[in-house]
């Protein structure tokens, strides 16, 4: 990202809205550090490159599924 990395964006972010946008990290620099920065900021999934192919749509579809058990939840 030109002016931004991955976890300034989501700092930025963070700070800027009212709500908890879910986060997916992909990241070939998969150290300790930077999962536990991931951890820190409330990333959801944190993806090492290279990509397996079937974890994504699975992470994604989690991400909406547990989206859709919180309006269930709000609506009773």
């Amino acid at each position: 990202m030109p002016k931004l990395g991955g976890f300034e964006f989501i700092e930025a972010y963070r700070k800027a809205a009212d709500d908890e946008m879910p986060f997916i990290v992909m990241s070939a620099h998969t150290s300790d550090e930077m999962k536990h920065r991931a951890d820190e900021l409330g990333v959801l999934y944190f993806i090492e490159k290279p990509l397996n192919p079937t974890f994504l749509p699975l992470a994604i579809e989690a991400i909406f599924e547990g989206l859709d058990l919180q309006k269930q939840q709000g609506a009773e």
